[in-house]
Formats: structure tokens, sequence, C-alpha cells
């Protein structure tokens, strides 16, 4: 986040110990289980691969210090495919904040 209100996420996810040569789906929900922004067929590279989202002010809900505001989490979403079928679906609420 910048002083214009614009942020950068960058999702990075390694598959282990699975390699495979299939696709990716990644989305951003927000705290009400929408879906903010996604990628579809993120190409893996090996078993890791990634995305980059921009998002301009107003894009998502700012995150305030405690006693100035709410705190709103978002989480992310890994649908792993390979050539032939779905592999994994794991979002962020399955790993610690």
């Amino acid at each position: 986040m910048d002083e214009t209100l614009e942020a950068t996420l960058n999702v990075r996810f390694v598959l282990f110990p699975l390699e495979t040569s299939g696709t990716a789906e990644i989305l951003l929900k927000n705290p009400a289980g929408y879906t903010v922004t996604s990628q579809s067929s993120v190409k893996l590279g090996g078993n890791i691969a990634g995305a980059e989202f921009y998002f301009k002010k107003g894009d998502v809900d700012l995150w305030y210090p405690v006693g100035y505001g709410e705190q709103p989490l978002y989480d992310v979403e890994v649908i792993v495919f390979d050539d032939v079928r779905l592999l994994q679906v794991t979002d962020s609420d399955e790993s610690s904040h």
C-alpha cells in the first residue's frame, strides 16, 4: 500500500511433493466470501507458480490499527488442476494468518 492507496498482492505457492504440468486458478475473496478478483489458467512450472494482483483505491477495504477501524481479512483460494482433473483446493483459512 502506498500514499495513493494502491496496492500489489503477490501470491506464490508450492505444490509439495507434487510436480505437475497443469494449471491453477487463484481467487481473492473479501470477508463476505465474494470473489474480488481472480486469475485462471495460471501455468504450473514444476511445483511452483503464482500470480500478481494490482488494486486501485477503493478496490479492497483498508486495514486499520486496533481502535481506529476494521481489520478485514481476505482469503486467497488456489485451485489446482492437472491436464485431466481437479487436484487440490486450498484457501488461506487452512493456514495461519
